[in-house]
């Protein structure tokens, strides 16, 4: 009798734990949620941009979306994915999350999809699967659980897996779109349709467990993925350098340092250099106007005036609140953040930051060397590209006789620097901008069109390098 009353105890238990757990995570989402919404208020740049009406407006409308979403939560894939819906719909490049908890294992149908040009097309297919029998890889899909699939994307999978609209990380969330990974607020994809040719078909999915490098491989060829690392390379009469991020560790810094220092001494002897920037996404603006500096030299720089970005003032707006004075205190000198407190006292909302590109004095660079070079300058850009790198590009083609080859960049969004928070639950870190771009000015923040576009997958190799080369063949 004893063990059987144990028995009725535990599985009492259990189940006001089951029911206490299912209420807590409710509550656990609700508190990250309302804390992003607070601290997104009260520390970012772009919440105190009168002018920026649509990060406004989805500040609020998004919150209640999201709100409506984590009210329902049960567990811990409710509360990244809601607010992965929040943060992902500022459309914001400095807006994003890190997730530390552990997730659903991913579970997929044996196919990968990927859009190409206005259709969505099978681009991997596990042979092993029989009920993939009918279909082959190069078969569109038109529709996912007889939704047509523009919507069902555009309502179900980029607001969840899209950071922004990159043409890269569009395609990075194409590939979620028939995995299951328990994220509740995307309907289980159970059937598609496919039209190969004139035949047209609807197959039933079953889901098995994905391995991580069948989806690794994809990535690489169709997310943001980037294995890139900083690169010289010699070709024939020229130099090809890949730089596939203007923020390096240690190591990096030194090789990167080092092709500074040879820059106009050896390299710029050759008949032309590509800098290389696909995946780019930014880094220290330091780093990127070495390049031009050693390569032109700040006298020849100058004697562009107005024609050129660096001889203008450089000034961004920092948000001034509470929750950035320590931040501030890291970077300002006494009689700065002196003045910032004083602003903080008063209520304002943005502190003046101001420097000269000409002010960079860690350096490596024959700054004052500006005799001419031989090489002839091209920049390769893909859609990754944004912030530093943005502005970079801009400032390279404003140096008479470079070209600029491959896909448009990311459109430059005026903010800057991403501050780091983490949640009360201390399952994910988010990220948000701090500063807002005043000066130079810059009238359009759409992307920048190279003069030669490359109409192919930016990111096969070999193909890229010989339509580089024929370009510069024939230019």
């Amino acid at each position: 009798m004893k063990k059987l009353y144990f028995i009725i105890i535990i599985l009492f238990s259990l189940a006001v734990s089951a029911a206490e757990k299912e209420v807590d995570q409710a509550e656990i989402c609700v508190k990250d949620l309302d804390f992003i919404y607070e601290k997104i208020g009260q520390n970012s740049a772009p919440y105190a941009n009168e002018l920026d009406k649509q990060f406004t407006k989805w500040y609020e409308e998004g919150y209640k979306n999201a709100l409506s979403l984590v009210k329902k939560a049960v567990d811990v894939n409710d509360c990244y994915y809601a607010a992965r819906y929040y943060v992902n719909g500022f459309d914001q490049p400095h807006i994003s999350l890190r997730n530390y908890s552990k997730l659903s294992p991913e579970k997929y149908a044996g196919l990968f999809l990927a859009k190409q040009g206005d259709k969505y097309k099978i681009i991997y297919k596990n042979e092993q699967f029989k009920f993939l029998d009918e279909v082959n890889v190069g078969d569109e899909v038109t529709h996912i659980n007889n939704l047509e699939i523009e919507k069902y994307i555009r309502r179900f999978v980029f607001p969840f897996y899209a950071e922004n609209y990159t043409d890269k990380m569009l395609q990075s969330a194409v590939l979620q779109a028939l995995i299951i990974d328990g994220n509740r607020f995307k309907p289980l994809p159970k059937n598609i349709s496919v039209i190969r040719g004139e035949e047209k078909l609807q197959l039933d999915l079953k889901f098995t467990n994905l391995d991580p490098e069948i989806k690794k491989a994809m990535q690489a060829r169709y997310s943001l993925s980037n294995t890139n690392k900083f690169n010289v390379e010699s070709l024939i009469d020229g130099m090809w350098i890949k730089i596939p991020s203007f923020y390096f560790n240690k190591d990096e810094l030194i090789f990167y340092k080092g092709m500074l220092a040879q820059l106009k001494k050896d390299l710029a002897k050759e008949d032309y250099i590509v800098f290389d920037l696909r995946g780019n996404k930014g880094g220290e603006g330091k780093y990127s106007s070495a390049i031009i500096r050693n390569l032109w030299g700040d006298k020849y720089i100058k004697s562009l005036k107005d024609k050129h970005d660096y001889n203008s003032q450089y000034t961004k707006n920092n948000r001034v609140s509470a929750g950035n004075l320590k931040q501030a205190a890291i970077y300002y000198n006494e009689k700065d953040l002196s003045l910032y407190k004083a602003k903080l006292h008063k209520e304002d909302v943005y502190f003046q930051e101001s420097y000269n590109i000409f002010d960079y004095n860690e350096n490596l660079y024959t700054n004052m060397d500006s005799n001419e070079f031989k090489a002839k300058i091209y920049v390769l850009t893909d859609s990754s590209c944004k912030s530093t790198c943005w502005r970079f590009v801009r400032e390279l083609r404003q140096m008479p006789g470079v070209v600029h080859l491959g896909q448009p960049t990311f459109r430059y969004s005026q903010y800057s620097y991403a501050k780091k928070n983490r949640v009360p639950s201390e399952r994910f870190d988010f990220f948000y901008p701090t500063k807002i771009w005043v000066k130079p000015e810059i009238k359009s923040f759409q992307p920048i069109i190279p003069h030669y576009l490359y109409k192919g997958d930016i990111n096969q190799e070999s193909e890229v390098v010989d339509w580089v080369l024929s370009v510069i063949e024939g230019v």
